[in-house]
């Protein structure tokens, strides 16, 4: 057991941690692991979303957190259901209702045409949470969950988040981090990935993009709770220290920079090797070339000390060579 979460409170610091991946694949489970060995809160984008559902429906609690989130439906809402019906008035009603409880009073459910977003036909708890999360409140209120979420981090301490999907909610995150809180994700890899062609909706396919930082769960639960805790220790370390993670884009640029140089440098020695005739005896009596010295000394970490001194490169070497 660790008090991170009360050195992360002294500092001041908010740290949010979002976990990316398919259904089943371990999100609330890794993040729950981590609450328990780390401290912090567990919250969930979708939360104010199944709350709303269940409440506007009146449906029982098991189709929409429990074992019976796949099952056919009760008659009454199986099957086609008009816009017009009681149950999205409900739903719009409700939005309005949370929204001003958090201050923001510029949504008026009164002005919603729903009879432009067709007759959708349900067939389980979780067809009803997609449909009404993508297909109708992110048409009418787009950043409703990341508000609503975003409203719950208002002390200082660590918070997790289990079940990032889309894009919009990561960059979300990342647009509110500057002055409010330290924000990192990882997506889980190897369980439950489903092909791009069989994927049924779309809060299914955005995962993938939502982190350049992968937690491979394809062995032991003990195994993919440390890789996990790896990682966290890398940006907690990096949050309370002040050292900055690259976005995901420079992180892709760094390396595409790397790699040009690495392809120079090759060809210079290339180049190299075919005019130079100074030479210097090499341990093994062997001659080697200035470059080929130069090259041997770089590996040795000579010439990159700068480099680890602090930051992403050297976080996130650790980690990949265990």
């Amino acid at each position: 057991m660790s008090n991170m979460n009360d050195r992360v409170i002294k500092k001041g610091k908010k740290i949010i941690i979002a976990v990316a991946g398919p259904k089943g694949s371990g999100k609330t489970s890794l993040c729950n692991n981590l609450k328990k060995y780390y401290g912090g809160d567990v919250h969930s984008f979708a939360s104010e979303l199944k709350d709303i559902v269940q409440k506007a429906f009146e449906l029982p609690s098991a189709y929409i957190y429990g074992d019976k989130k796949e099952d056919s439906l009760p008659s009454r809402i199986k099957g086609e259901i008009p816009m017009t019906s009681k149950y999205y008035r409900r739903i719009l009603i409700d939005m309005e209702r949370r929204l001003k409880s958090i201050g923001l009073i510029d949504f008026d459910w009164r002005k919603i045409a729903v009879n432009l977003y067709g007759n959708p036909v349900f067939t389980s708890g979780r067809n009803i949470l997609q449909w009404v999360g993508t297909n109708l409140m992110h048409k009418v209120y787009k950043d409703f969950h990341c508000v609503m979420l975003n409203s719950k981090f208002k002390n200082p301490g660590i918070y997790y988040i289990d079940d990032l999907r889309f894009e919009s909610e990561h960059e979300y995150l990342i647009n509110n981090a500057p002055g409010n809180y330290e924000y990192y994700s990882m997506v889980i890899r190897g369980r439950n990935e489903v092909e791009d062609d069989k994927i049924e909706h779309i809060s299914e396919a955005e995962w993938r993009r939502c982190s350049n930082i992968e937690v491979v769960n394809n062995d032991t639960i003990v195994k993919f709770y440390d890789r996990g805790k790896k990682f966290f220790n890398a940006f907690a370390d990096n949050a309370l220290n002040d050292v900055d993670f690259p976005s995901f884009e420079e992180k892709t640029n760094e390396k595409k920079s790397e790699e040009s140089k690495k392809d120079e440098k090759k060809k210079d020695s290339d180049k190299s090797k075919e005019t130079s005739v100074i030479t210097a005896p090499s341990a093994g009596g062997e001659d080697v070339s200035n470059d080929e010295e130069k090259s041997i000394e770089k590996d040795n970490g000579i010439q990159n000390k700068n480099d680890e001194k602090k930051g992403w490169k050297s976080v996130l070497g650790r980690l990949t060579k265990d």
